[in-house]
């Protein structure tokens, strides 16, 4: 249910005009201070 939900709020968005990029899933972060560990440039490619 709840993926099905998110699928209809992207396609949503998507209908405005956004582009929804799962960015977040792939940007790792270290424990212990939060800080990505990769690049903006590096998560964009």
């Amino acid at each position: 249910m709840m993926e099905l939900l998110g699928v209809q709020t992207a396609d949503g968005l998507a209908k405005l005009g956004y582009k929804v990029i799962g960015w977040d899933l792939e940007w790792a972060h270290y424990t212990k201070d939060g800080t990505p560990v990769q690049s903006v440039q590096v998560i964009y490619k």
